[in-house]
């Protein structure tokens, strides 16, 4: 049986990694007033500077939902197995750290965007509002996984 804190975290990274997968290699970030809309895939060297760096930390911010991922999975079975244990500490530590990461980077790359599409009739797309909500869910990452890392792995 899974530990209930493994369950929810697991949960939570899985949902906010496939929102942030959809949101960034979608092609619906900005939309305007004609019904156009963009995507910051694929990109493109020419574009804005604000959005080229606002789509470098999308791509920063999927990267580090990979390596989650990859430490996840194998704290997890580590704790089915064994329970938990102080040698798990770091791995949640740093799933905690990358998860506070993802969070200041979709929120920095959003606020880009957004201050700067503002008043010329450009709006966000669900593209965006996806990677909005992931940036939501990853904040709870932050919290379950740093409970896990500190209560939990004694």
């Amino acid at each position: 049986m899974v530990d209930a804190n493994i369950a929810l975290l697991g949960l939570s990274i899985c949902v906010g990694f496939i929102m942030n997968a959809i949101g960034v290699f979608t092609p619906n970030w900005v939309v305007d007033i004609y019904s156009d809309h963009i995507g910051i895939v694929p990109y493109y060297t020419y574009e804005a500077g604000f959005f080229a760096v606002a789509s470098w930390f999308m791509f920063i911010s999927f990267a580090f939902y990979l390596v989650i991922l990859i430490i996840y999975l194998p704290a997890c079975l580590q704790v089915n197995r064994n329970g938990y244990s102080v040698h798990l500490r770091t791995s949640f530590s740093i799933i905690s750290l990358l998860s506070f990461l993802i969070t200041i980077f979709i929120i920095v790359g959003v606020i880009m965007i957004g201050t700067n599409i503002s008043g010329t009739g450009i709006s966000f797309g669900y593209s965006a509002w996806l990677c909005i909500a992931s940036a939501v869910i990853s904040a709870f990452s932050v919290g379950s996984s740093g409970f896990i890392a500190m209560k939990l792995c004694r």
